[in-house]
Parts: C-alpha cells; sequence; structure tokens
C-alpha cells in the first residue's frame, strides 16, 4: 500500500527528475505535460509518455553547484 508521501512525489515531479515506474520502467523526465502525464526519456533520443500515477519512485534532480 502506497502512502501519502507517494503521492506528494509524485506530484512534486519535474524536469530533470529520474523515476521508476511500477512496471519497472527507468527515465528522465523531460517534460511535465499536466497533472496526469510526463514524458520521460528512456533512453538517448526515446521518449515516452508515462501516466503520473504509474511512478513508483522519484529521484530529485540535484541542483547545479
Amino acid at each position: 500500500s502506497r502512502g501519502l508521501g507517494d503521492v506528494y512525489k509524485r506530484q512534486a515531479i519535474q524536469r530533470g527528475d529520474k523515476i521508476v515506474t511500477s512496471g519497472g520502467m527507468k527515465g528522465k523526465v523531460v517534460r511535465v505535460i499536466n497533472d496526469f502525464d510526463i514524458e520521460v526519456e528512456i533512453s538517448q533520443g526515446v521518449n515516452v509518455v508515462i501516466v503520473k500515477s504509474t511512478v513508483s519512485e522519484v529521484e530529485a534532480a540535484q541542483p547545479v553547484k
């Protein structure tokens, strides 16, 4: 069962974040399309649209120092 923290993490997804979907696909967020969909690069030059609710892990992009 997922906690509320997971819901908030998914809502806060932004460009540059690395994500893992519940199906095991990994990628980097290229664009947040709307409240439900994100565009993710799964390989160089290969982008797919993923439903936000299927994201199981989010690694926030590291700020540039």
